[in-house]
């Protein structure tokens, strides 16, 4: 979803020691769906909120041993550039053509 679990359940990840933020990672918590029990402590209403919905987005995600591939979905190519980055910067904007008369004056 493109952030972190910290981002996505910040009270469930405060319940997490830390070592285990450091040792485990994300394809080793989700096998066997072993995730939960690293929990320590207890999750006030909203963090059970969390906890679930966390529980059904990690659901979903599937985890390849293929390389990442990066696309810049701004160009058709797919490769970043700096102007298709200027050009959507300035997406929307209106542009103001009489600047020309004024600079005369």
């Amino acid at each position: 979803m493109g952030c972190s679990l910290a981002d996505l359940a910040p009270l469930v990840f405060e319940v997490v020691p830390l070592k285990i933020h450091k040792q485990l990672t994300v394809a080793q918590g989700l096998l066997y769906q072993s995730w939960p029990t690293d929990i320590q402590g207890g999750l006030p209403m909203i963090g059970l909120f969390e906890y679930f919905q966390l529980w059904d987005v990690l659901l979903e995600m599937n985890l390849s041993q293929a390389e990442d591939v990066h696309t810049w979905r701004l160009d058709g190519s797919g490769q970043f550039s700096s102007k298709s980055s200027y050009h959507d910067f300035f997406n929307g904007a209106i542009s103001f053509e009489h600047w020309r008369r004024l600079f005369k004056l």
